[in-house]
């Protein structure tokens, strides 16, 4: 069974928001398109800061060390 990794986690986290924060983009590109125009800046900032999120677990998974296999692990 694999062990938790901490870096991994933060890694994948970083992906998740990083794809949310590009939906919303998406979205509030779509919006300007719409009657609905006004609600653009609140998609924006909404994928904002899911950007930032993504940068901060992405930070938190390259300060992660890598953990050392153990002997038995090596096998």
């Amino acid at each position: 069974m694999d062990e938790y990794n901490a870096g991994t986690e933060a890694l994948h986290l970083a992906r998740r928001y990083a794809d949310r924060a590009a939906r919303m983009a998406t979205s509030a590109e779509n919006k300007l398109h719409t009657s609905e125009r006004h609600l653009s800046g609140d998609y924006a900032a909404v994928g904002t800061l899911y950007a930032d999120v993504s940068r901060v677990y992405a930070a938190i998974a390259t300060a992660t060390p890598t953990p050392e296999p153990t002997p038995a692990e090596e096998n």
